[in-house]
């Protein structure tokens, strides 16, 4: 009798080894076969065999960003064994590369650097080596609320090291192929690595894949979502000094015969859809100045810039967007419409044209620009995919309008406020948690806030809770829907994070591994 710890996967329905016998009773291996009439492959029954097995099992540090590289710290040490599996070959989670990284950025920004895992992330940076040009000290970074990556390997090697303290087990290049369900609940993920098939068995799963792969593999009801998407690059030997004394000393209004031909090639702006209808005219004749404009018109016209690359009828791609400068960087970033985030041939058009359009872009300053003379192409995002796609449909959906009015919730993870002059809002923890699926939390921007609260230092804070309440339930024998969320939020208190909880609660402290 061949080992119980196999799933069998029959027509797309795993089962525990209860289905060996039959399974056995085989004379021969069934192959996959192409059926030519429905253009498919049909594929045979097949064993898996589990290959690890452990309390939380993280899916993903690189797409869905921080989060789960938080989260698998966060269970782990609470004492919870814990798995991190991630596709690539290192960490490399979706931090907006080159200038302003990490952090608010102003005094009274919530959730603060001297928070939680936060603050424990800032001191490993420090430790592992110099993230800017600039040495900082701890209270240096806490005081300005930024932590600015120029040297972005340094931080995702202090996340390794944050990890392998916390006894996180790394699995690498592992991709996420399938779920393991059981009557509603997720007890297992299907998993392709250089070893071929296997199988991993949790008590709790958190995804942080970025599009909620694991939630909808396992049959969480998605939304789903057309963003305005982007890919941000890093042009380095930039003399801001001297561009922007340039800008100053030729800076008469645009004539109208500007608007005419920018209308020449996006089309009447009152007939344009959001946001190019109001945020074009602004964007050049202010992130530019008009004398930007008038270099770019001139190398329109001279066929060396393309400042609209279209895909049918609805996909839309400008450059540039924004052209933030710091010391000798800026940062450029295309900006894209219409594209459907889960559909592939999209997908691949906006990643090749983006970086064509941003290494055209690049050509044009270095010839027409002043400050930009001698400046290079020095790094692009891995990817466009840093926004929206789809997301789970949760008991309580974030909107919007909540986030903006600072809406209070019971079960808050984490406070929220861009500025000092905003409302404060409270993260529930409802929006990690999809219907119709147990044992499994979601954080990154497939989370319900995602679309609202995906930036960096928002998802560090959903994956700590995401984490605490993978370890709490593991330790109490429930699911993460029927954590206290008294304990957790006890919890998180202990652990640094500001956030209110009952004063009856006593705060668990953390287990050491």
């Amino acid at each position: 009798m061949k080992s119980s710890l196999h799933f069998i996967c029959t027509l797309g329905v795993f089962a525990v080894s209860a289905a060996l016998a039959a399974a056995e009773s085989q004379a021969k291996p069934e192959q996959n076969r192409i059926s030519g009439e429905k253009k498919i492959v049909v594929e045979p029954s097949r064993e898996t065999p589990i290959s690890h097995e452990a309390d939380v099992v993280v899916i993903g540090a690189a797409e869905g960003g921080i989060g789960g590289i938080m989260a698998a710290v966060a269970a782990a040490r609470r004492g919870a064994k814990t798995i991190l599996i991630e596709q690539g070959g290192c960490i490399d989670p979706a931090l907006p590369i080159g200038l302003l990284v990490i952090g608010t950025g102003e005094a009274g920004g919530l959730p603060s650097m001297r928070e939680g895992l936060y603050r424990d992330l800032v001191k490993y940076v420090i430790s592992a080596g110099e993230s800017d040009f600039q040495p900082m000290t701890l209270e240096q970074i806490l005081e300005r609320e930024t932590m600015i990556v120029r040297r972005q390997d340094v931080v995702t090697t202090a996340m390794l090291q944050m990890m392998k303290d916390a006894g996180v087990q790394m699995l690498f290049h592992t991709r996420f192929v399938s779920a393991v369900m059981e009557s509603g609940r997720l007890t297992g993920i299907i998993v392709e690595s250089p070893q071929g098939r296997h199988a991993i068995r949790g008590k709790v799963f958190v995804d942080s894949t970025g599009l909620g792969d694991v939630a909808a593999a396992a049959g969480a009801p998605m939304h789903r979502e057309e963003p305005d998407m982007g890919l941000q690059s890093i042009l380095a030997k930039v003399d801001p000094a001297k561009y922007e004394q340039w800008a100053m000393d030729n800076k008469p209004p645009l004539e109208a015969t500007y608007r005419q031909w920018l209308e020449g090639i996006v089309g009447p702006f009152e007939k344009l859809e959001h946001p190019w209808n109001q945020w074009w005219p602004e964007m050049l004749g202010d992130r530019y100045s008009p004398a930007m404009v008038r270099k770019m018109k001139e190398a329109s016209d001279n066929g060396e810039l393309t400042l609209i690359r279209r895909r049918g009828a609805r996909a839309v791609m400008a450059i540039p967007e924004g052209l933030k400068l710091l010391d000798d960087y800026a940062r450029p970033r295309t900006y894209i419409t219409g594209i459907d985030p889960l559909n592939l041939d999209d997908l691949n058009w906006a990643e090749v044209n983006s970086r064509l359009a941003l290494m055209e872009f690049q050509r044009f300053l270095k010839k027409y620009v002043p400050g930009f003379e001698q400046c290079v192409m020095e790094r692009m995002d891995d990817s466009i995919a840093l926004r929206g796609g789809r997301y789970i449909k949760v008991a309580h959906n974030i909107t919007e309008r909540e986030v903006s009015r600072g809406a209070r919730h019971p079960d808050a993870i984490f406070l929220f406020r861009k500025k000092p002059a905003r409302q404060t809002y409270e993260m529930p923890y409802r929006a990690l948690l999809p219907d119709q699926v147990e044992g499994l939390l979601v954080v990154g921007k497939a989370s319900a806030g995602g679309a609202y609260l995906r930036t960096t230092h928002c998802t560090i804070f959903q994956g700590q809770a995401a984490g605490t309440a993978a370890a709490l339930a593991v330790k109490e024998g429930l699911t993460p829907r029927k954590v206290d969320i008294a304990r957790l939020q006890a919890a998180l208190k202990a652990d640094g994070v500001e956030i209110p909880y009952p004063a009856t609660a006593k705060p668990p402290a953390a287990e050491s591994r």
